[in-house]
């Protein structure tokens, strides 16, 4: 009795954590880690290639060291020989291979829902096959595509438009502490987005 209850202890301590709910699905966190080690990993780290890999959170300026206008439309989870999971039930509708994105995977969920997950280094599912919410759809085993460290870029998509991964997550939860970490972290993300646009332009004028 010992034994199966250490078992579903590990089970339950393994399970993806919920993320939020878009389109009237829940998702859970693409990787399996605690919300605050999802925080800590994304919005809460400061990359070390700041000027091109660029800063983590939805909305981010990409692409400007190149001289070009593009906004990041996902969220990057930094972490390395990670199992990526299925934020919800659904349906696998594209794999691929760019040489920006590496491989990736997408998932249409219900209510027009979708999912999309890169920087993949190999993939666990076949396109077309229909998924669980937390099934291991793939893994991060080192830097994909233009990433310079590795990390899970994450995209949610409601009637194709995309949603604020960071957003969804704190409308999910009210934990005193773990908001106020966010909004430490969203302060220091801010001094960094300064001291990076500083360096972008060093960068610019130099080359």
């Amino acid at each position: 009795m010992r034994t199966v209850l250490v078992l579903i202890m590990i089970v339950n301590l393994l399970q993806a954590k919920p993320l939020g709910v878009v389109g009237g699905v829940a998702l859970k966190l693409p990787l399996e880690m605690s919300v605050e080690t999802f925080i800590a990993r994304s919005i809460g780290y400061i990359p070390k290639a700041i000027i091109k890999d660029g800063l983590p959170f939805f909305g981010a300026k990409r692409g400007d060291f190149k001289r070009k206008n593009r906004l990041h439309k996902g969220f990057d989870i930094y972490g390395n020989h990670m199992d990526v999971l299925a934020s919800a039930k659904g349906k696998v509708i594209e794999i691929a291979h760019g040489k920006l994105s590496g491989t990736y995977i997408k998932l249409q969920h219900t209510g027009g829902v979708q999912t999309l997950y890169i920087h993949l280094t190999s993939v666990s599912v076949k396109k077309g096959a229909y998924v669980k919410s937390g099934e291991i759809l793939g893994r991060i085993d080192g830097p994909a595509g233009n990433a310079v460290a590795p990390q899970l870029h994450y995209e949610i998509k409601l009637h194709g438009v995309h949603q604020n991964p960071l957003e969804v997550l704190k409308k999910a939860y009210h934990d005193k502490g773990l908001l106020a970490q966010i909004a430490e972290d969203e302060m220091v993300m801010q001094e960094v987005v300064s001291k990076r646009d500083y360096l972008v332009k060093a960068y610019l004028k130099a080359h």
